[in-house]
């Protein structure tokens, strides 16, 4: 069969963003009201994207109301947060952005849906994490102490946490290496595993990190010269350090990963243009039956929502323009079956898409770089667009509800 390129978030995005920023568009409203009764079409269930215009100025479907989620994402090398109220998604009204310098983000996670972190590599000096407490009231963040956190790595670039926020892991494809951090629950502030950081065999390029649904388990994708591995670790359940699962790595060539909730699935992104269930072993974390369901488009990143019920997929044209996501159910076997209207040609395109923790929102970016949001049935998998989206220029973003 045909190999499919693998395609970056950050690149497939910034053909878009240079063309936008050229245009000199820019977000500039802030329409989201507080403590007000929540109206308007968030929980809608009429098909198709909302035909009250733009979020900001007249014609707005901007009602206010309390907040039901935050979402944080960078534009250029600013970090600004925005809120899903009433049916409306906008920047938050008075949200101060902190002073990151010039740098590159890269990737981004908010962990027990009160510290954002994401790893940083400034245009000089030392690289490392950028972490924030998140204040549920009304959006605003606050430094975690000791930031920024510089891990002893030079290439930062993929970040993820044990689901019951004890540990944060970043990788660093440049050096093969992936640090291990606690996280204290009160202040989000990192504290290097004792072991950290933990390097992997035969100068792998990382490319995801994913931690299994209970806890217990890392797995990392690995790239390097166009043959992709998983690699597998067990994690501490008191420390955070890492051991290799026996049996690690495995030739399976996946690019982008992610553990079902349930801790029984690995699911990832394959070379032959569609997606790939691996059973993990209970109890082990060893990865064994590995079975490749064809979608559509070939996809380069999939999001699963917290019931672990289904599995959506981003995908690309030859113009790097996103193309329909496709939606899948999971049963208790792995099995894969496409939803009823998948791909879903009526909503627009979406990059690489993150869910809140209720799996009722699904973020991600659109073809022009702004910030859009489908709301999703739990049930049935069903998504509409009834949420204007927010004109901006994004890479990396993370909601929490």
């Amino acid at each position: 069969m045909k190999r499919v390129s693998r395609i970056s978030l950050l690149a497939v995005v910034a053909a878009s963003a240079m063309i936008l920023a050229a245009c000199g568009q820019k977000s500039n409203c802030s329409g989201i009201s507080f403590g007000g009764t929540t109206s308007g079409g968030a929980g809608s269930s009429s098909g198709g994207v909302s035909s009250n215009g733009s979020v900001c100025g007249a014609g707005s479907n901007n009602s206010g109301g309390p907040v039901s989620d935050y979402v944080y994402y960078m534009e250029g090398n600013t970090l600004i947060g925005a809120g899903l109220a009433g049916g409306s998604l906008a920047p938050l009204p008075g949200f101060v952005s902190p002073n990151l310098g010039l740098g590159t983000a890269a990737d981004m996670t908010i962990v027990s849906k009160k510290f954002l972190y994401e790893p940083w590599i400034p245009s000089g000096g030392v690289v490392g994490i950028q972490g924030f407490v998140i204040d549920k009231t009304n959006g605003a963040i606050s430094p975690v102490p000791g930031n920024p956190i510089a891990p002893t790595t030079t290439a930062i670039d993929s970040i993820a946490a044990d689901p019951l926020g004890r540990f944060l892991y970043v990788g660093d494809h440049s050096t093969a290496t992936i640090n291990a951090f606690t996280v204290d629950s009160t202040t989000g502030a990192l504290t290097p595993t004792s072991f950290s950081p933990f390097q992997l065999s035969g100068g792998a390029s990382l490319s995801v990190l994913t931690v299994d649904g209970t806890g217990k388990y890392l797995y990392a994708s690995d790239t390097k010269s166009g043959f992709g591995v998983v690699y597998g670790f067990t994690i501490d359940q008191f420390s955070g350090d890492l051991t290799p699962i026996a049996g690690s790595p495995w030739g399976l060539d996946l690019f982008f990963v992610q553990a079902d909730p349930t801790g029984k699935y690995l699911m990832g992104t394959d070379a032959f243009g569609g997606v790939t269930v691996v059973t993990i072993q209970q109890g082990t974390g060893i990865l064994t039956t590995a079975t490749s369901f064809a979608t559509t488009n070939p996809p380069y990143a999939l999001a699963i929502p917290p019931n672990g019920n289904f599995v959506y997929t981003f995908a690309v044209d030859n113009k790097t323009h996103p193309l329909p996501v496709e939606g899948f159910q999971i049963d208790s076997t792995g099995n894969l079956t496409a939803l009823t209207g998948s791909p879903f040609t009526t909503l627009p395109g979406m990059f690489a898409g993150k869910f809140d923790q209720d799996g009722t929102a699904l973020f991600g970016l659109n073809t022009t770089g702004g910030v859009q949001v489908f709301v999703v049935d739990p049930a049935t998998g069903a998504m509409t667009a009834n949420v204007a989206p927010i004109a901006t220029v994004a890479t990396y973003f993370a909601p929490t509800n």
